[in-house]
């Protein structure tokens, strides 16, 4: 085996710096490989150094997972066919301490956003995937009745079906008991399986909001964050555009 196909072969199953990668070629094969003969063979195998992804995969049921996957498309082809109104719904918390998002900058230059602690806020929200959307912007983080009312307020014209997570205050005796009279008028809840939020649409939103549309001057105080929060809520599919598979 060349040493290039060594390296490769360990770097598909210990991904790890590279200096530890040249104890690991050292000890299996005996060989001595500089850290940058490491890193110039992994660039030449297209890997990049850089920051990894947070997932809840490793977490959920992944049978459970795909059946829920079919589920939903299964959701999607009905409201295209026009024969239900499929939303999407999920609670948001915004406070002073930013999202450090990724950005160009000059060579030799790094840019600062502020960061303070403090000044809750939180989100719920209803997106459909053509275009709808609700939204109510608060100070805490809402209880079971509060979701209640925000859902009692929709207008139900025909079988609607609100794909939510199965978070504590969605699960709570008082939401379900109210479930059961959302049925009778042609409205229910479909639960997504535990650390599944890939399913659930508005996720998609809560990123750009956090990482591309909210400004770095906006956490320089709370009033600040609120008046970018109420700005970008407000335009959602006008000047803030948002396009779903």
């Amino acid at each position: 085996m060349t040493q290039k196909k060594k390296v490769l072969e360990v770097a598909e199953t210990v991904v790890q710096r590279r200096s530890t990668l040249v104890d690991y070629v050292w000890e299996k094969w005996e060989k001595k490989v500089s850290i940058w003969t490491i890193g110039r063979l992994l660039q030449s195998a297209g890997y990049r150094w850089k920051r990894m992804r947070k997932s809840c995969q490793f977490r959920r049921d992944e049978g459970l997972f795909r059946f829920f996957e079919k589920e939903i498309q299964l959701l999607k082809q009905l409201e295209d066919k026009g024969e239900i109104e499929l939303f999407f719904y999920d609670e948001a918390g915004f406070n002073l301490t930013p999202v450090v998002p990724y950005g160009w900058q000059k060579i030799g230059t790094t840019q600062a956003i502020p960061s303070t602690q403090g000044g809750n806020s939180s989100v719920m929200g209803l997106i459909s995937r053509k275009g709808g959307f609700r939204y109510e912007l608060r100070n805490k983080a809402p209880k079971a009745q509060d979701i209640i009312d925000f859902i009692d307020q929709m207008e139900v014209k025909k079988k609607t079906i609100i794909v939510m997570d199965q978070a504590p205050t969605h699960t709570a005796k008082l939401f379900k008991e109210r479930i059961k009279s959302w049925k009778e008028k042609n409205l229910y809840v479909q639960f997504l399986p535990a650390y599944s939020p890939e399913l659930n649409l508005i996720e998609i939103l809560w990123r750009k909001i956090k990482y591309q549309w909210i400004p770095r001057e906006a956490y320089r105080s709370n009033k600040q964050l609120v008046m970018n929060l109420k700005l970008i809520l407000e335009q959602i599919g006008q000047n803030y555009p948002i396009h779903f598979a």
